[in-house]
């Protein structure tokens, strides 16, 4: 409280500055790190959708290369040629095939590898054990010479999955026959069976050559930390786009949840492999680096610029103060101010100030004067007066005069003017019986007849229990005359006004009823000052809780329904 007590007592330039500044300073902090921030998002965002659309492609390369892999090993399955070899071979007791078979199996999948450069290797089963192997380029086959038992198809894991999978290819992220080789060779294995009889005859291995992910995909990246992954269906690595340690690393933080990386990744769905793509956060944020060198910079260079113009606006705003300061301090009393002052916010104080100088001056001469003029007021006052039964007699003069010339219509009117006049003033009474009430709109509607030609009519339903209930006067006249001048007189034709009244329990209810033009916005009825006058009266006699509603149809019809309680006898 007394650090801020302390700045109001600075300059108001002095105050402008700082305040610019420091408005300035974290404006321009705000805008900085908002930039960086969409800047980190937006490269974010955009790095995804690439990475998505390479997905895409890489996943379509590799199933479109699984695909024709699978769809020749499907058609080599089902020809006569190998069914009847393996009929033919089909005997209890012997590990291997005949020379004769193996040099037919070895025709077949020499054309199998021909048509297809990523089928590495072929292993076959039948049904008793008997063993096929043929491997790409004479590749080593001293780790399949444990499968050259008879016994051994009863002895491997993955025969009865197979089965269960009834013909269909399963796929596994290994050598399915030798793990402990090249990790990133792959496997499927199916079940053979007779097309003709629906039997199972054996058991067909087929290892997919590692090149097959090297080739569909591209490690060339901008960044240092980009890699990709082949995942098998129980999220083992089985391809790595870099060093396999750091590619394992960005993996197991995937499987973890960990944060660091943004990672996209799509799922085969041929093998059930997974394309993973990761890249570090800090690498990826590394190209909006410049953002965060420029935001000091920017800072810096708005709070220079801010200090530069709040310094020249505080001098045009600290001019007129220094002025009017000056004016002020040196003000005599009875002296007029001589200086002009601009049209500026400080200016117009001075302005406000020498009015209210000369206005000051002004009136202290004009109480003089008015002192001496005091008694001749005072007669005057007197004088003004107008004697009411003077009014009376003066109009039934007039109404005398029009009788005797035959002027029917003006004699009417006088004397309805008249008798308007007497119940208006109603002796100074305030309070009068809903009967005088009526008479006085009676009396008013007379008058209009005569002006209007009796385009209106006067409709008056009030129970005559409440002719002699007594209210505050002139609480239905105004509604009458703002239904003839804004109701009926806009409108072409004939028309008419109904007055209803009632009692419920200690409630009096009227409702002036008109079918005029009628109003768009009702609420426009009480911007007139006598249905205001009339709504003001009734709050404060009776209380907030009585009043008036206005309903209107536009082109039809308007309504306005009064509420005042039933009078007090000692009240009246």
């Amino acid at each position: 409280m007394r650090k801020w007590k302390h700045f109001r007592a600075w300059h108001i330039r002095t105050q402008v500055l700082v305040s610019m500044q420091v408005l300035i300073f974290v404006v321009a902090l705000g805008c900085c790190l908002a930039s960086y921030n969409a800047a980190k998002s937006n490269i974010e965002r955009n790095y995804k959708a690439n990475c998505e659309r390479n997905l895409q492609v890489i996943d379509g390369i590799i199933g479109m290369k699984l695909d024709s892999a699978v769809t020749l090993v499907r058609e080599t399955v089902v020809d006569e040629a190998f069914l009847s070899i393996i009929e033919s071979e089909n005997r209890a007791g012997s590990a291997t095939f005949s020379s004769t078979a193996t040099h037919r199996l070895d025709e077949i999948w020499l054309g199998v590898e021909n048509r297809n450069d990523y089928v590495g290797g072929i292993f076959l089963f039948d049904m008793e054990g008997c063993f096929y192997r043929k491997l790409r380029a004479n590749r080593n086959t001293s780790w399949y010479m444990p499968y050259y038992n008879t016994e051994i198809l009863e002895t491997l894991p993955w025969v009865e999955e197979v089965a269960l999978a009834r013909g269909r290819e399963v796929f596994y992220g290994y050598n399915l026959l030798a793990p402990e080789t090249d990790a990133s060779s792959i496997s499927f294995a199916r079940q053979l069976i007779d097309p003709r009889t629906y039997r199972p005859i054996g058991y067909l291995v087929v290892q997919i050559m590692p090149n097959l992910f090297r080739a569909s995909i591209t490690a060339d990246s901008d960044f240092d930390s980009e890699s990709y992954a082949i995942l098998d269906p129980d999220d083992r690595l089985i391809y790595a786009s870099r060093a396999r340690d750091a590619v394992q690393t960005a993996v197991d933080a995937y499987l973890e949840g960990r944060d660091g990386y943004l990672f996209e990744i799509k799922e085969n769905e041929i093998s059930g492999f997974k394309t993973l793509v990761s890249i570090s956060t800090a690498d990826l944020n590394g190209i909006s680096r410049y953002v965060r060198v420029m935001t000091p910079l920017i800072l810096v260079c708005s709070v220079l610029v801010s200090t530069l113009l709040a310094f020249l606006i505080t001098g045009m705003i600290n001019r007129p103060l220094k002025k009017l300061k000056y004016v002020v301090e040196n003000l005599k009393d009875g002296e007029r101010i001589a200086d002009d002052f601009d049209e500026g916010e400080i200016g117009q104080v001075g302005n406000a100030l020498k009015r209210s100088i000369d206005n000051s001056l002004g009136l202290r001469e004009r109480l003089i004067q008015s002192r001496l003029k005091e008694r001749e007021a005072e007669l005057l006052l007197l004088q003004s007066q107008i004697n009411p039964h003077f009014l009376y007699n003066t109009l039934d003069s007039i109404y005398c005069k029009a009788m005797i010339q035959g002027q029917d219509e003006i004699a009417a009117m006088v004397l309805a003017l008249s008798n308007l006049f007497k119940l208006s003033l109603n002796k100074g009474k305030y309070i009068l019986t809903v009967r005088e009430e009526l008479e006085h709109v009676e009396q008013y509607m007379a008058i209009q007849k005569l002006r209007y030609k009796d385009r209106f009519e006067l409709i008056v339903d009030v129970d005559e229990e409440l002719m002699d209930l007594h209210i505050i006067k002139l609480i239905l006249q105004p509604f009458v005359e703002n239904s003839v001048y804004h109701g009926l007189e806009p409108k072409l034709g004939s028309g008419y006004i109904e007055i209803r009244g009632e009692r419920l329990e200690d409630t009096i209810y009227f409702r002036i009823l008109d079918n005029g033009v009628g109003m768009e916005d009702p609420s426009a009825i009480f911007n007139g000052y006598g249905v205001t006058n009339v709504v003001d009266r009734i709050h404060l006699f009776y209380g907030e809780e009585y009043g008036i509603h206005v309903t209107s149809v536009k082109g039809c019809k308007t309504g306005v329904e009064i509420c005042i309680p039933v009078m007090k006898e000692d009240l009246i």
